[in-house]
This record gives C-alpha cells, sequence and structure tokens, in this order.
C-alpha cells in the first residue's frame, strides 16, 4: 500500500533525497541505484516543466507588455 504525504514534493527534497541515498550508495553498494535514478528522474522533470512554462510565461509577459503599451489590436470575429 503506498502511503500518501500532505508536504509537495519540491526541487529541494528531491535533491536532500538524491544526497541521502549517494551516501546510501557509498556505505552499502549499487543496490540504491534504481532509487537514486527514479529520484533523479523526478527533478529533471520538475526542472523541464519548470523550464517550459517560463518560456512560454517570457512570450506572454512580451505580449501583456505590448498590449498594456497599446502596440496589440485585439481582432473581433
Amino acid at each position: 500500500m503506498r502511503q500518501t504525504s500532505s508536504t509537495p514534493v519540491t526541487e529541494a527534497r528531491l535533491r536532500r533525497a538524491l544526497r541521502t541515498v549517494a551516501i546510501a550508495i557509498e556505505c552499502h553498494g549499487d543496490v540504491y541505484w534504481p532509487i537514486f535514478e527514479a529520484l533523479k528522474a523526478e527533478l529533471d522533470a520538475k526542472r523541464s516543466r519548470r523550464a517550459q512554462l517560463a518560456e512560454f510565461r517570457k512570450g506572454l509577459d512580451t505580449q501583456h507588455a505590448a498590449h498594456r503599451q497599446g502596440n496589440v489590436r485585439l481582432i473581433q470575429p
């Protein structure tokens, strides 16, 4: 049975978990590699999603700025 947590999985928590598992690998061997890889994949996915949103927001912020300055004309159907 999987236990759920009300605490969100943040990048900081993932980095701490990766450090902990890295220590476990050094002390106890490669048996913990699958856990390390799963945590790393989750961290990479979070970073990728954040980067994608930032890229989109940058374009969105530019459009909003142009609209506020009156440089964008809305087209009505």
